[in-house]
């Protein structure tokens, strides 16, 4: 059982956002027990004066013990139901108006060692009260006021008198302040539920679902952070409807490599995976949302999400300092990794691929033509589709697919390897390496690889060393320039006339695999890596 305390502090964080969320008061010394009040209540034992408790459902019993794993998900508290009322920790009621007020929703008391149990009070005439799935007005209540149970503060008045911290700007509990912080999609805390951005909530939904990002960060101040919370490869799904259920949740995961996806989703979403950074113009955390829905995550201080998947509309997806895998799904996507190494799913030429110089080797997977874009390394081609691909002016690495591919690298020295097919390949400017492997190059006009532009003196080279020039010895064995025009019947000989070179890896005197190389008259073994 544990025990109220007032020997917390409630500023001196290093943090105006956690400081003043937290009023110095909490539990300590183990679980908290609760009960759920119900009869006579004598005017001296509440702080609304006497009433009468209704009794309580199985519903709203349901939504407290869903609402309560948002803080024991995130923190250290634990919470336990106490077989006897007199015992608990907490008791909670469920008042009548004419005792709590007409319009007020709820109220708590906070941790304090001069009390034996800590009460809160429910509205459960208030026509709000009947919301109680996540999202609704009922629910975000009771999220509020546990928290003044667990020892929060509002964002407008800081908590404790002697503690007046504030979040900046906000000098009414209305004011949304710098940044407009005093919000519910930053704080559940606030009074002004929901976020401004979005469309009008209503009661049965647009609320918030969770705790969010700031009050995490408070709570995990003061007590300490669950890490256990999540470990496996999560994935979050981004509501696709403003109904029950639907709201603003933030992300507490503790581990895995996890995913917010809008599959199967027809509308236009932005997903960010930046966590909150408690300062700034973002203090709050970035939002994830479908277009239209008035709901969607953001996510808490110290969680790394890796990667993002959109529906089939126009999505903007933003990475963060992970390696991040982002994925827009159908539509005119716009896709940002940032640091760390970065992967991305194109799937149409108009998808967009963006990064910033010193943000890691990123790498797209392209099953449409595609060209990279500045600070991008390598693109592989995905797919059976005759498609192209071009490079930067760096150093990039591009890869067919199994079609015909034309592989262009640009500026920089590039690596090419276009894999099945027949393809077509140009180097650009810069020392150029042509990769092949056993099965990317066939033979005669149309079933041969062509290199356009091969340029000795430039750099460039051909790399065959993935191929065994004699398949008839066990091991790798490299090739032996033959001269003349034909083979002598010897595994491992390479032939070159009239720009085409030929090799012969099985020993019958014909050629297994060629290359054509445009503009290119003589050929030595210099030219091989």
């Amino acid at each position: 059982m544990a025990t109220q305390s007032t020997n917390f502090p409630g500023h001196g964080y290093g943090n105006v956002y956690i400081d003043s969320l937290l009023w110095g008061c909490g539990w300590t010394g183990g679980a908290v027990t609760y009960s759920f009040g119900a009869g006579a209540v004598a005017a001296g034992d509440s702080d609304i004066g006497a009433f009468t408790g209704a009794e309580w459902s199985d519903r709203e019993k349901a939504a407290f013990t869903r609402a309560l794993a948002n803080y024991s998900e995130v923190c250290s508290l634990q919470f336990v139901a106490s077989e006897s009322q007199a015992e608990a920790n907490i008791v909670w009621w469920l008042a009548p108006a004419a005792a709590l007020g007409r319009n007020t929703l709820g109220m708590h008391d906070v941790p304090d060692e001069g009390r034996a149990q800590a009460y809160g009070y429910f509205g459960w005439q208030q026509a709000s009260w009947s919301y109680l799935d996540a999202g609704g007005d009922g629910y975000v209540t009771i999220i509020h006021e546990l928290g003044h149970g667990m020892g929060l503060a509002h964002p407008h008045d800081g908590g404790d008198e002697d503690d007046a911290t504030r979040f900046p700007g906000v000098s009414t509990p209305w004011r949304t302040g710098t940044n407009a912080m005093n919000q519910g999609i930053w704080t559940t805390m606030s009074y002004n539920d929901g976020w401004s951005v979005a469309p009008p909530k209503s009661l049965a939904y647009g609320n918030q679902t969770t705790l969010m990002a700031l009050d995490i960060a408070a709570l995990q101040a003061q007590y300490g952070a669950n890490m256990t919370t999540r470990t496996g490869d999560d994935v979050y799904v981004l509501p696709t409807a403003n109904q029950s259920g639907t709201g603003w949740s933030c992300i507490w995961d503790a581990g895995g490599a996890d995913t917010i996806s809008n599959a199967g989703s027809a509308a236009a979403c932005v997903i960010n995976l930046n966590a909150a950074p408690l300062v700034g113009a973002n203090a709050g955390g970035y939002v994830s949302r479908g277009a239209g829905v008035i709901g969607g995550f953001t996510i808490a201080n110290g969680v790394v999400v890796e990667n993002a998947t959109g529906g089939s509309g126009n999505d903007n997806l933003t990475g963060n300092a992970a390696d991040n895998r982002l994925d827009g799904g159908g539509g005119f996507d716009a896709m940002a990794g940032g640091g760390g190494d970065d992967t991305y799913i194109v799937d149409n030429t108009r998808d967009s691929v963006t990064e910033q110089a010193s943000e890691g080797n990123d790498t797209v997977y392209s099953s449409v033509t595609f060209t990279l874009k500045s600070e991008i390394e390598t693109l592989v081609l995905t797919g059976t589709g005759n498609i192209g691909g071009t490079g930067n002016n760096a150093a990039n690495l591009l890869m067919g697919n199994q079609g015909n591919n034309s592989l262009n690298g640009s500026g920089g020295d590039d690596l090419l390897d276009g894999g099945a097919g027949a393809d077509r390949l140009t180097g650009g400017a810069g020392a150029d390496i042509f990769r092949f492997e056993v099965g990317d190059t066939g033979v005669g006009s149309k079933g041969r690889d062509t290199i356009t532009d091969f340029k000795y003196a430039q750099g460039d080279r051909i790399d065959l060393r993935a191929i065994d020039a004699n398949e008839l010895i066990e091991g790798m064995q490299t090739f032996t320039l033959v001269a003349g025009k034909a083979f002598t019947g010897h595994a491992g000989e390479l032939v070159f006339s009239r720009s085409v070179l030929s090799a012969d890896t099985d020993g019958d005197g014909l050629a297994d695999f060629e290359l054509q190389l445009t503009g290119v008259s003589s050929f030595s073994m210099g030219l091989l890596l």
